[in-house]
């Protein structure tokens, strides 16, 4: 991806818009042909007097242009009628004994643009679909459809987490592991900076955001192109970085002032969390485990829309589709089982503790309340080498579902059959009349809730509050619950807990699952996992 970074990306780059011609005898027939060519230098077009008039096909203009393989092609698709044809032209080329083996990347405006007069966007499903089937090896390159009101600021592509999940499940029901483009301008990319941070964050597969913009865009706040700076270059691995730069000299110049601004902040936190963490070798991590689909329609369809999954990414895990994954916390070395044995009561405390958004899908008719959806975490002695579904039986089970409910339940039927305690040396069953198996409570409906829940051993304990749906650089609860720019906007808190009975002295593990169908889609976001003595600072995340 670095060759074609910079000026001499237009050297390298064949490019090529197509359409689709329908001809007059036959309604059923269509040919791909090329609406506007570059052959030879980059500097030597082609034009043509009409929309179709000495055009070339597609099939034509590559034997007649690209001979000699030395260039990577660049393909661009108007119609959704076109791609197939067009992708079959291209199998056929890469193929057989004169193929070439330069880099292909096939683009299409797939979302809908903004502003008035905007043309129509190709159909996403077909042109992945398609792509996967015949060149599975190709860069696909995703854009806006453009307004025909070029002067309207006001009129700009906002990415927002209904697209982002969904074009996430297409992607990982096809296994796509080559790299994805996203093109944006600049005056876009700042209205959607944690989406993008969130997206680009995700390692399978590789999504990079060509950010384009000239000396006409227009940028309202410097906050936004100070976190699109930082996308990226946080992490340390070169390969990882994901934003590449097609800008005007004067906005490379001023992102380039912010990237180091942000990388010197970066190296100041990590000194910080050295020294805070000294003493301390954490190789706590979350574990993303993936159980067969438990959507009954998911054998009977190859559909991409039924496509369940977890998604993960330093920004947060999103659950995605029908429940079929758990994030578990593995706790790595930490644990010594025979230090578990002997430690203090204090030191089997363990707090979970992060924010939530609910995503409704973008198709959704009807969210049936008796499904019960939203977001459970799982208490449980079983081994998690055992597991073999995402609902995990005879566990505590923490819910918050998106319409407020929040409850606390036990399921652990067998403490109530087997556990035995001992008293004037007589052993007596403890029966289910000891312990309540529920509490629950009720919050006003919203789109995002943070939660704290703390697992005492003997006493579940969990804290539940709304919040309102936007990021802030950095995380303060303080002014989450007390906003001063909305006076109409309060924040609601409830709290519910639950006596347990304990089986061993080894803390219980832990795993963050979904509940209900695939109707909402939900984001975990700064999730932290600590006991009573220590707290892990960072997320680990791991396929």
């Amino acid at each position: 991806m670095r060759n074609w970074r910079g000026e001499n990306m237009k050297q390298i780059l064949l490019n090529g818009f197509l359409d689709m011609f329908n001809l007059k005898e036959s309604r059923h027939r269509a040919i791909a042909v090329m609406s506007q060519q570059q052959m030879g230098t980059s500097q030597e077009r082609i034009s043509t007097t009409s929309r179709f008039s000495d055009a070339l096909t597609f099939k034509d203009w590559l034997r007649r242009v690209y001979h000699n393989g030395d260039k990577a092609l660049k393909i661009s698709v108007r119609t959704t009628e076109v791609v197939r044809p067009v992708l079959q032209h291209l199998y056929a080329a890469t193929r057989g004994p004169s193929r070439f083996n330069a880099p292909i990347i096939v683009h299409a405006n797939t979302f809908q643009g903004a502003g008035f007069g905007s043309e129509k966007p190709v159909d996403i499903v077909p042109f992945l679909e398609s792509a996967h089937q015949l060149l599975p090896e190709s860069i696909l390159s995703l854009g806006w459809t453009s307004s025909s009101e070029k002067g309207d600021w006001t009129a700009f592509n906002k990415l927002d987490w209904q697209q982002a999940f969904r074009l996430l499940q297409l992607l990982r029901a096809m296994e796509r592991r080559e790299p994805i483009l996203l093109n944006m301008r600049l005056n876009d990319a700042v209205h959607s900076p944690e989406v993008l941070e969130w997206l680009l964050g995700v390692d399978s597969p590789p999504i990079y955001l060509v950010l384009r913009g000239d000396v006409g865009d227009v940028v309202d706040s410097d906050s936004p192109l100070r976190r699109l700076a930082r996308i990226g270059i946080e992490e340390k691995n070169i390969k990882k970085r994901r934003l590449l730069f097609d800008l005007d000299e004067s906005w490379r110049n001023r992102i380039r002032r912010f990237v180091a601004l942000s990388k010197s902040v970066i190296d100041d936190e990590e000194l910080k969390r050295q020294q805070i963490n000294n003493d301390f070798s954490s190789s706590s991590r979350w574990l993303n485990l993936q159980f067969p689909s438990s959507n009954p329609a998911a054998g009977r369809s190859s559909s991409p829309f039924l496509s369940s999954t977890a998604v993960l990414s330093p920004g947060g895990v999103a659950f995605l589709g029908w429940p079929n994954s758990l994030l578990l916390y593995d706790s790595g070395g930490l644990q010594d089982p025979e230090k578990e044995e002997n430690a203090s009561p204090k030191f089997k405390k363990q707090l979970i503790e992060g924010r939530l958004m609910f995503v409704p899908g973008r198709q959704t008719q009807t969210i049936l309340p008796q499904r019960r959806s939203g977001m459970v975490i799982y208490l449980f002695d079983q081994e998690p080498e055992l597991l073999n579904s995402p609902r995990v039986p005879n566990s505590i089970q923490a819910f918050i579902g998106y319409d407020g409910r929040v409850s606390l339940e036990n399921k652990n039927n067998y403490f109530h059959q087997h556990h035995l305690y001992k008293k004037n040396n007589n052993f007596n069953k403890i029966t289910s009349e000891f312990y309540a198996k529920s509490s629950t409570a009720q919050l006003p409906r919203s789109n995002c809730y943070g939660f704290k829940l703390l697992d005492k051993g003997w006493r579940i304990e969990m804290e539940v509050w709304t919040e309102q749906c936007f990021l802030n650089e950095e995380f303060n609860e303080t002014k989450y619950l007390n906003n001063k720019d909305d006076k109409r906007w309060i924040s609601q808190r409830t709290f519910v807990q639950l006596d347990t009975p304990i089986s061993t002295k080894k803390r219980r593990n832990i795993a963050v699952g979904k509940s209900g169908d695939g109707a909402i889609d939900f984001l975990a976001r700064d999730l932290f996992h600590s006991n009573a003595l220590r707290r892990t600072t960072s997320m680990a995340l791991h396929d």
